[in-house]
């Protein structure tokens, strides 16, 4: 499971950021010895996380350096102290998924990984604990939204939502509630708009929604006929 860049909420690690990161041209990583992650076999290294830290390799072109600890407390330590810019590891519960395993190996949570890594330049916690929830979307290069999938998604985003991101929603009928982060303008809030009465099963020729950026407008947008879809991520 991956811990990104990020040590434990309580304190404030010192570490390099996606760009540094790439113009250094490495990055080091900490990982526990198991039979999943990292092990060697006779005189070959093998392991879920040693193949991600290869693929990292090839798609970044930079060099991984990979660091063995079993002790989590001291994986993150090692952040903290600027030891690794990464803790790759099995079931790590900060970033948990239900019946435990890693993340990257369900093909919608890599895609949001792919899109993140390509069009984010830094990120907040909030961008690490949205990448585990709902419907992603890329309306535009510097433009995202994130919709619930069900009331609890919902209820997760409104408390997870804080400006600078806007919140948006339905008015005057039931569908997902959303955030958009980057550059909201005209043109991202028809398209939210859009995603959010396709998800909500709105037909009206006319969607109404509210956003919320530390102050809440009331958006009247005309229907597309566009597939949602071909935004999502």
């Amino acid at each position: 499971m991956l811990y990104h860049l990020i040590g434990r909420q309580t304190q404030t690690p010192l570490v390099r950021d996606y760009s540094e990161i790439l113009a250094s041209g490495e990055m080091n990583v900490v990982t526990d010895y198991n039979s999943i992650g990292y092990y060697v076999s006779g005189d070959t290294a093998a392991g879920f996380q040693l193949e991600m830290m290869r693929a990292l390799e090839q798609e970044w072109g930079i060099k991984v350096n990979i660091y063995l600890e079993n002790s989590l407390d001291a994986n993150l330590q090692g952040l903290l102290e600027q030891q690794y810019d990464l803790v790759a590891r099995y079931n790590l519960k900060e970033f948990g998924c239900p019946g435990g395993g890693c993340l990257l190996t369900d093909a919608a949570f890599s895609g949001r990984l792919r899109d993140f890594f390509t069009y984010e330049d830094t990120f907040t916690m909030l961008d690490v604990e949205l990448l585990n929830t709902g419907r992603h979307f890329r309306i535009r290069p510097d433009a995202k939204m994130i919709i619930g999938r069900n009331k609890q998604e919902n209820e997760r985003l409104r408390s997870l939502w804080a400006v600078p991101y806007t919140l948006v929603y339905p008015s005057g009928f039931q569908g997902p509630l959303g955030i958009l982060k980057g550059r909201v303008d005209t043109e991202v809030i028809a398209i939210g708009a859009n995603i959010i009465a396709y998800y909500g099963k709105n037909r009206s020729p006319v969607i109404t929604i509210e956003s919320n950026d530390g102050s809440i407008s009331r958006h009247e947008v005309e229907r597309s006929d566009e597939d949602p879809e071909r935004y999502k991520v």
